[in-house]
């Protein structure tokens, strides 16, 4: 399957000839279907080693089936989580949050001293495709790993 149509020139260097149209409807495509960015994510490798496999398949009902499995998950927890504990509960580093604050990624704030999110954002945060698929740490695997463990059940 080709994302952009396109020809090849049967030259040794694999030079291909693309339509500009066809890059722009491509382009088009990826604004507007976050399933198709999160399928692209690892195809492209960089000769980093590789991360373990992601056993969800990404589509926008396992995405909304993990929110809803992590809001029952994570259902005592208070809805103003301190960044402490949701870098220890997702194993995301706590100065990734504040970039994702300062980012306006996520919603936070700071009460005597303490910087707290909402749980509903890290919820929804955590269960986008692109997430889904881009995670590198081990504790958000071993997440996926325990909610694809429930829905095989």
């Amino acid at each position: 399957m080709y994302l952009i149509p396109h020809e090849n020139t049967g030259h040794a260097t694999h030079k291909y000839l693309v339509r500009v149209e066809d890059v722009r409807a491509f382009r088009k495509r990826l604004s507007n279907d976050k399933v198709l960015i999160a399928s692209l994510t690892g195809k492209f490798p960089s000769g980093k080693k590789e991360k373990p496999e992601i056993t969800v398949e990404i589509t926008e009902d396992n995405s909304e089936a993990f929110a809803r499995w992590l809001n029952n998950e994570w259902a005592e927890l208070p809805e103003a989580l301190p960044i402490k504990q949701a870098s220890e509960i997702t194993g995301i580093n706590p100065q990734c949050f504040n970039e994702m604050v300062r980012k306006h990624k996520m919603y936070g704030i700071i009460i005597r001293g303490k910087q707290y999110c909402r749980k509903t954002e890290l919820i929804a945060y955590l269960s986008e495709p692109i997430q889904l698929v881009k995670t590198k740490n081990r504790t958000y695997y071993r997440l996926i790993d325990k909610f694809m463990e429930t829905i095989k059940k």
